[in-house]
């Protein structure tokens, strides 16, 4: 189950499309964004999405 302020989906996509694509398709503004993460690795917008890959977005957390 996903905590509160979470989203998990699944989108068909074509092999080599970029995360800013995916963020775009999906409404997401990639300013709004801390960590980007594919397979659990730092990524930036211009990755390229392979089949089965998975994205993870994080927005930046504060505290002091």
């Amino acid at each position: 189950m996903a905590r509160s302020g979470r989203r998990k989906f699944e989108v068909s996509c074509s092999p080599g499309i970029t995360v800013a694509s995916v963020l775009a398709a999906e409404g997401l503004p990639a300013e709004k964004l801390g960590i980007i993460l594919v397979n659990g690795r730092h990524a930036t917008v211009e990755t390229h999405l392979q089949d089965g890959d998975r994205l993870s977005l994080f927005t930046p957390a504060g505290g002091g």
